[in-house]
């Protein structure tokens, strides 16, 4: 019966060298740790390309695959949606899991990096980067206009520029805000910083309908096509009083004729606490006079959404508004 490998230690990857059990990492890392090339031909390791392991039977955790590949390169940055993923930007589409990495390298470097899955971008020397767990990546308004000008319409651009100017409503969940939200000011400032820029102009345009307190890409697209459809803008997750003393944060609301809307993602029909959570939040808006509309993925599609959009409709004119 063959013996089994040794557990491996843990290995310094990316740039704080902080130690970590990592599924994918570099042979220099290995090598920091007195890992011997013995133990790399081991049967629970794999080749994950030149200069690079993968544990078998442990899914690859994609940023324990960029830190392994900053070992490798460790004055360049990841960009484009490689960035957006570290730093928890939404993305106008769901990027694969196995989707290619996206690596900007010093414009003193050559481009010919020879390695599956990697698409290669100039690190020019203003390029502003950030360090995060140990990964070098570009800017969040930097990327956020790089991404834009691969984009066809404002929409897409607001669902990244959402994600820059996120707020949480207390200060636990501000502390779990991931590290690509920035604020306002700060997007405002790097947008302008790129004049010139291919994707400054989509950039620029997103800026006039972008709005803070989203919680999702769908919501961001829920709220922008309830407004291209001629209905006023809603408040976006705002603070609701009720006569209970009760305070309640609700995703689209207008506020004058108590009419809210709220988006169910997957976890609305998954997590039994969500669900509860739901049906309470639901009873206590509707027992002071509320009315609550919710909206599915599927209903933003093209058949459903006219009736969506109606029904909203008809409610807020009963109720007064100028619709």
């Amino acid at each position: 019966m063959p013996r089994r490998p040794s557990p491996l230690p843990p290995v310094p990857t990316g740039l704080d060298r902080r130690l970590r059990d990592a599924t994918v990492f570099s042979t220099l890392a290995a090598r920091r740790a007195g890992v011997s090339r013995g133990r790399l031909a081991a049967s629970d390791l794999e080749s994950a390309g030149r200069g690079l392991w993968r544990v078998r039977d442990r899914p690859a955790q994609l940023l324990d695959r960029l830190r392994a590949l900053q070992d490798l390169h460790p004055d360049a940055a990841f960009s484009h949606e490689t960035a957006a993923a570290v730093l928890g930007l939404w993305l106008p589409r769901r990027r694969p899991a196995d989707g290619p990495v996206h690596l900007a390298v010093p414009s003193s470097r050559s481009m010919r990096l020879e390695r599956s899955g990697l698409v290669l971008h100039r690190l020019v020397p203003t390029t502003p980067t950030t360090v995060h767990e140990g990964i070098r990546v570009v800017d969040p308004v930097w990327t956020f206009v790089d991404l834009a000008a691969g984009l066809s319409g404002v929409d897409d651009a607001a669902v990244i520029g959402d994600s820059l100017v996120r707020t949480a409503p207390t200060a636990r969940r501000r502390a779990d805000l991931p590290p690509g939200v920035v604020g306002w000011d700060r997007v405002r400032a790097g947008v302008a910083a790129r004049s010139g820029a291919r994707g400054v102009r989509l950039a620029r345009a997103a800026l006039e309908v972008m709005r803070s307190g989203s919680d999702s890409a769908q919501e961001t697209r829920t709220r922008l096509r309830l407004v291209q459809a001629g209905l006023p803008e809603p408040e976006v997750n705002p603070a609701v009083r009720l006569d209970t003393g009760q305070t309640l944060r609700v995703d689209l609301v207008w506020r004058t004729w108590k009419v809210a809307v709220e988006y169910d993602g997957p976890q609305h029909f998954t997590d039994p606490r969500q669900i509860r959570d739901d049906a309470a939040r639901e009873r206590s808006l509707r027992a002071e006079g509320w009315e609550v509309v919710r909206v599915r993925s599927e209903d933003l599609a093209d058949g459903r959404w006219d009736l969506v959009v109606w029904q909203i409709r008809e409610i807020l004119r009963q109720r007064g508004a100028p619709v």
